[in-house]
């Protein structure tokens, strides 16, 4: 708690109570025969997040400000998520082991559906399996190399942007196969305007020789970037709006679409983050 929430007003009341109910709820953890609580982690941080940032903000803008720019420092140190292509998912797989895919966490607390197995973890992420067996609730599916790729390639294939996060830099915990609204990281981004979800190190960008016009990839983009030009007869990719994941591809039937590295572009080269109207 900051020194100056602990000062003003009713600070120290609200900081009490949050600490009695954050006790109430791990105090089933000590207790024999009663199931973990870990399973449940994730709804409780997020519903504390929500909690903390509104109170702080309304008392004090400033040092809201300031607990922002600490959260995103510490997310991108111990729990970035960024955006990459299926290219690199594939040659990140050739290099991984072991390799297993469970509910994902943002799925089971926004659409209570931990069957659907998207989340991807190898290597030391998959400690928790031993440790915390509850927290993977509808369990863990070990697979080999080739069936990981054969998994995101479907994935890719129904629009879900590949994401790899990161334990703590340089370590890959795993992959992430989002969605907007459901996946958390790209909410609080485009709802917050937080660094959570970084960009790729790539642009999409359209073939105007080969485009039809064809309108199927406008649906595809999950950020908004490609719309339809009437004048041209053909797809434009707002290349700001661009997150350079690539599920649009899938459904040009004339190859159209190519991701160029990010760095081709002066102006784009150090644009990483999703920006709200009125940062931009």
């Amino acid at each position: 708690m900051c020194d100056w929430c602990m000062e003003h007003g009713d600070g120290k009341k609200w900081y009490l109570n949050i600490k009695n109910y954050t006790k109430d709820f791990f105090g089933p953890l000590k207790e024999k025969g009663k199931p973990p609580a870990i399973s449940h982690l994730e709804e409780l941080y997020f519903q504390l997040a929500e909690v903390v940032m509104s109170w702080v903000n309304e008392k004090n803008p400033e040092t809201a400000a300031n607990l922002r720019k600490l959260a995103e420092e510490r997310y991108q140190l111990y729990g970035l998520h960024q955006v990459v292509t299926l290219e690199e998912v594939n040659a990140i797989l050739d290099i991984a082991s072991p390799i297993a895919k469970y509910a994902c966490p943002c799925e089971r607390i926004l659409r209570a559906r931990p069957e659907e197995k998207r989340c991807f973890g190898f290597g030391m992420s998959l400690d928790f399996v031993r440790e915390w067996p509850d927290f993977f609730r509808g369990g863990v599916e070990f697979l080999s190399q080739e069936e990981a790729k054969e998994c995101m390639e479907k994935f890719d294939e129904q629009g879900f942007i590949h994401a790899v996060y990161i334990y703590k830099k340089p370590i890959v915990g795993g992959f992430c196969n989002c969605e907007s609204p459901s996946c958390y990281a790209i909410k609080i981004s485009r709802e917050r305007g937080w660094n959570f979800y970084k960009r790729s190190h790539f642009v999409a960008n359209i073939e105007d020789s080969k485009c039809t016009g064809c309108k199927k990839c406008i649906s595809r983009c999950q950020f908004g970037a490609i719309s339809y030009s009437p004048t041209l007869n053909r797809a434009v990719i707002d290349p700001w709006k661009c997150f350079g994941c690539g599920v649009c591809r899938v459904t040009c039937e004339n190859n159209a679409i190519k991701l160029i590295p990010r760095e081709n572009f002066p102006s784009l080269k150090d644009v990483w983050w999703y920006s709200l109207p009125e940062q931009k």
